[in-house]
């Protein structure tokens, strides 16, 4: 089925109620369509509503899921919003207790958490993570980078250890890479 298919079926079916004169569709000069003809098009009409919706479905159910977890109330909203505009689901919250109550609850594609906040530890998290799916990316960020919970947190099976001030741009490769 082509456009023009389409567009003939719905000026079938417009002209047979009588809205045949409209803004954006202009009357055929042809005979009035037969009953057979106004139902193949009333169809095709409907099997390319329905392939629009199961599209637009689709794409809503594959969105990848983001737990982005600081307690830097600004920073989550940001880079929530920034990941969201990629098409990314995100959920965000404030400490680590919520955050592993979210993984019990709910499976994510890729995680980020601050390491050392007030209320989140990032190493903790990681651990429970890694022990739930080894596959689930975590990508940690400090406020200080230190060597020592660096080396901690690649051994426990971290995608990335990072400092902050953050660098949106390189949070959205990594997350676009692993996700």
């Amino acid at each position: 089925m082509d456009v023009e298919e389409l567009m003939d079926g719905i000026r079938a079916a417009r002209q047979i109620s009588g809205k045949e004169k409209s803004e954006s569709f202009t009357a055929i000069p042809t005979p009035c369509p037969t009953k057979k003809e106004v139902k193949e098009s009333a169809i095709m009409y409907a099997r390319a509503t329905i392939q629009e919706g199961t599209l637009a479905l689709t794409k809503e159910i594959t969105r990848k899921s983001i737990l982005l977890v600081d307690a830097d109330e600004p920073l989550r909203l940001v880079l929530g919003m920034l990941l969201e505009n990629e098409g990314y689901a995100v959920t965000t919250c404030g400490n680590e207790v919520a955050a592993i109550d979210l993984i019990e609850r709910n499976p994510f594609d890729f995680i980020i958490s601050d390491h050392s906040s007030s209320g989140v530890d990032g190493l903790r998290l990681l651990e429970t993570v890694k022990q739930r799916d080894t596959h689930t990316p975590v990508l940690l960020i400090a406020s200080l980078f230190e060597m020592g919970p660096y080396i901690e947190a690649m051994n426990l099976g971290a995608l990335d250890y990072i400092s902050k001030p953050v660098d949106y741009a390189e949070v959205q490769r990594l997350v676009t890479s692993h996700c």
